[in-house]
């Protein structure tokens, strides 16, 4: 049945109607009272008070009365001989004889039955504001105190890091090698095609521009890079190295690494500086267990360390804090990395 309040349609059964508060049991029929008695009562008392009339008008003039009432048990039999019925006291509330009992809600183990009594509703509930429903991506699990967009950015931000397994750096003292490497790796990974790749009698290499690796630094670091001599070379690991020539950093050309890491941010907190100190954890990603759907539109970029610990194709390998200061390129809002700490 619908309310026939504000017309809403609530669950069979419900006593009150969940909308506007209004009772939805029927109104237990009152008792009509019987109008005879009342009737025969006036006709009495108006045919007393016409033959007391009569008889005041008609009746001689009395002689001293000498006769005593009848009594009984010291109480005055009236002359009229009759006793007027007492007006019924039965309550209101007592249905007629054949009327069903008020209908009550139905009982089905999930709430006790409520017997409907037509009273007077109470006043419409105050209506409170919901906080509106948070979208998450595929997999995404709550838990960070990061809003979805906070947790996509700062995921992304620190994987650009965790996919090298770049090491521990205080990014405005870090000398030049370990930052020129990261911009390297970081073109062959996400911008392959700005690779170029040189052979000749030295050795196979790959390259990437000075415009490209200063834009690098400066986008990742905060941190300007003046042209290096022709021919620095910098140590990339303890039996190789790359130069600059000609307005490129050569890299010894080497295929088949693994850049198969994600980082997962587990809280970010102000440091009033207009800096940030972010905690993650580092899971290497096995693209053929975690579903092509995740891996085709990245979405796994939205996972905080809840949903990631339970995600397939996912597998726990460390943990960290970076201090990061937000930034924007290019109408992106990101971040820059100050320092990166490894567990």
């Amino acid at each position: 049945m619908k309310c026939p309040q504000c017309g809403f349609q609530p669950r069979e059964g419900a006593a009150f109607c969940p909308a506007c508060g209004a009772s939805l049991a029927p109104e237990a029929p009152k008792k009509k009272r019987s109008a005879a008695p009342v009737i025969a009562a006036l006709a009495l008392a108006l045919g007393l008070a016409l033959g007391a009339l009569a008889w005041a008008l008609l009746r001689p003039t009395p002689e001293p009365s000498l006769s005593v009432p009848e009594t009984t048990g010291g109480q005055t039999i009236p002359s009229t001989g009759e006793a007027t019925a007492p007006p019924s006291t039965a309550p209101d509330t007592e249905p007629p004889a054949g009327t069903e009992p008020p209908a009550t809600a139905p009982s089905d183990g999930t709430e006790p039955p409520v017997t409907a009594v037509a009273t007077e509703a109470p006043p419409p509930a105050t209506a409170v504001a919901q906080p509106e429903p948070t979208e998450e991506a595929p997999g995404a699990a709550s838990g960070t105190g990061l809003s979805l967009q906070e947790q996509y950015k700062l995921n992304l931000f620190l994987s650009n890091f965790s996919e090298q397994w770049f090491g521990d750096c205080d990014c405005a003292a870090a000398p030049l090698d370990q930052l020129l490497r990261f911009a390297y790796l970081h073109t062959k990974i996400n911008q392959n095609s700005e690779i170029q790749h040189v052979s000749d009698g030295t050795g196979d290499y790959y390259t990437i521009s000075l415009d490209l690796a200063r834009s690098k630094l400066l986008r990742f670091f905060n941190r300007t890079l003046e042209e290096p001599g022709e021919g620095t070379v910098y140590p990339l690991d303890s039996n190789r190295s790359f130069f600059y020539s000609g307005g490129s950093f050569y890299f010894p050309a080497a295929d088949g690494e693994s850049y198969s890491c994600m980082s997962v941010a587990d809280s970010l907190r102000s440091l009033g500086d207009g800096t940030c100190e972010v905690t993650f954890r580092i899971y290497s990603v096995d693209e053929f267990s975690m579903g092509g759907a995740m891996v085709e539109d990245k979405s796994y970029y939205y996972l905080n360390a809840q949903g990631a610990a339970t995600q397939a194709g996912l597998t726990y390998c460390g943990s960290g804090t970076a201090v990061v200061r937000p930034y924007n390129k290019d109408g992106i809002d990101s971040y820059q990395l100050i320092s990166y700490q490894l567990d």
